[in-house]
């Protein structure tokens, strides 16, 4: 491809030329603001959980068969899972800490200022949930990024 017709072109052109290069401008700054915009996203999804991830797994769980008492069949799932090679511990819980689902619920300080309200997250969960998941708060964790 040769480029003197395309510069003799756009020399005789010169509000074309003043377009192509406000067009470039433009472009740039719009793909410079996504990356920005980008690499703020990934560090805030780099922030600590204080949850050893990779030693976790969630297993949504399903019945199959006919209704029977659900606390017994919890307790067999839980039992068999526990009971796999490599398994630590297994617990019940409603959701994961920054799952793709949530239980929230509005908290008010004083009923009167609606206003002024908090989401808090319910989370439910078996008496085995916290040492399965080695929750940091009596170790003193604390949040924030990872190094």
């Amino acid at each position: 491809m040769e480029l003197l017709p395309i510069l003799s072109t756009l020399r005789r052109h010169k509000t074309a030329a003043c377009l192509i290069v406000v067009e470039v401008a433009i472009t740039s700054a719009i793909v410079c603001n996504a990356l920005h915009l980008i690499s703020d996203r990934i560090k805030v999804l780099d922030f600590d959980s204080g949850l050893p991830e990779a030693e976790l797994i969630a297993v949504d769980v399903r019945g199959t068969g006919a209704p029977g008492n659900v606390d017994e069949v919890v307790t067999q799932d839980l039992q068999a899972l526990r009971a796999l090679p490599g398994v630590k511990n297994a617990a019940i819980t409603n959701q994961v800490i920054y799952g793709n689902s949530s239980n929230n619920s509005d908290v008010y300080i004083d009923p009167a200022f609606k206003e002024r309200r908090f989401q808090v997250a319910h989370y439910n969960a078996g008496e085995q949930a916290l040492p399965t998941m080695a929750c940091g708060c009596s170790k003193g964790a604390t949040s924030g990024p990872r190094k």
